[in-house]
């Protein structure tokens, strides 16, 4: 049991080991975002201004369904 323990361990050691090299090495992102700035976040702001919550939820599905940047 005692040598199970160790073994796991030891694997999550390694697997952290491996994230920091993939992030430090640009082979993968922490993290992925939808961001809209400048014109489009005015835009976007200009379309739901004055709607009610359940009238949203449609306008936040079709922002969700464009492709994401990746950082």
């Amino acid at each position: 049991m005692e040598e199970t323990k160790a073994q796991i361990e030891e694997r999550r050691h390694l697997q952290e080991q491996e994230k920091e090299w993939k992030v430090k090495n640009g082979k993968e992102r922490l993290f992925e975002t939808n961001v809209a700035v400048r014109d489009a976040l005015d835009a976007m702001i200009r379309s739901v201004y004055g709607l009610k919550k359940c009238e949203m939820y449609d306008r936040i599905l079709s922002y969700q369904a464009q492709p994401a940047m990746r950082f």
